[in-house]
């Protein structure tokens, strides 16, 4: 955690919160899976990109 207080020159505690609330946003108990997520939303193409008419 200190790593990323370094980079950004957050808090540990805001560093805390923004990581909750992005796991909260994402439906994800782990920063793993929201990263799985985040990986699997670019290997697969989004249907509402790719026209079928």
């Amino acid at each position: 955690m200190s790593e990323i207080q370094d980079i950004l020159q957050k808090e540990e505690c805001t560093i805390k919160n923004q990581r909750r609330s992005i796991l909260k946003k994402l439906n994800t108990p782990s920063m793993t899976e929201a990263v799985q997520q985040f990986q699997n939303l670019h290997q697969e193409p989004s249907q509402k990109l790719i026209r079928t008419s």
